[in-house]
């Protein structure tokens, strides 16, 4: 219900007592379950990060981190259940699409935008150190860090325009991998 209304009436016009009336619970129910409606949009996106980090961890030595990271975009979108999906996947028939709402309420408001950059640093950040490792060379340097950062926006980017109708996800992801596998090839140089 907090994503409809995020998507039809704008994040900052939502209160939580119109969360709480609109999902017919108390605020203090909304309130336990999410402490902010910042809490509500981005909830997803822990542990699908925490999902990357532990493949990231547990790749083979040598194994090349956009393929990781390419696997690991590709079972987010087809394992995760409809409510706490981040990553937006085929039309939902039956009921609301709650990644494609997000993704909606995300486009229409700049702070959202701005705060959704911050509850994906820990993604970039773990791709940072995994492509330091693969590059064998330190995490902050410019190289590590533009691969990284770029992957990032370039995955948000992707999944923004599924949510908007432009392709399926997936179509979306083989473009942003192969840009991210050149990026990759021209900074080993």
């Amino acid at each position: 219900m907090a994503l409809e209304l995020f998507a039809r009436d704008g994040f900052a016009a939502t209160t939580l007592a119109a969360i709480a009336e609109g999902a017919e619970v108390s605020p203090r129910t909304v309130s336990t379950y999410f402490p902010s409606k910042e809490g509500i949009v981005f909830a997803a996106y822990e542990d699908a990060i925490a999902r990357l980090v532990t493949r990231l961890a547990a790749r083979e030595p040598g194994a090349c981190v956009v393929a990781t990271v390419g696997d690991w975009a590709r079972v987010e979108a087809s394992l995760q259940d409809p409510v706490s999906s981040a990553t937006v996947r085929a039309r939902v028939t039956d009921g609301p699409d709650f990644a494609r709402l997000r993704q909606a309420a995300i486009a229409r408001d700049p702070d959202l935008w701005a705060l959704e950059r911050g509850h994906v640093r820990p993604l970039t950040d773990a791709v940072a150190t995994a492509f330091a490792e693969e590059f064998a060379i330190p995490a902050d340097s410019l190289a590590v860090r533009l691969a990284a950062e770029t992957t990032t926006v370039a995955l948000l980017e992707a999944n923004a325009r599924a949510a908007r109708g432009d392709s399926p996800f997936n179509a979306l992801l083989d473009d942003v991998l192969a840009f991210v596998r050149g990026g990759v090839a021209a900074l080993r140089k």
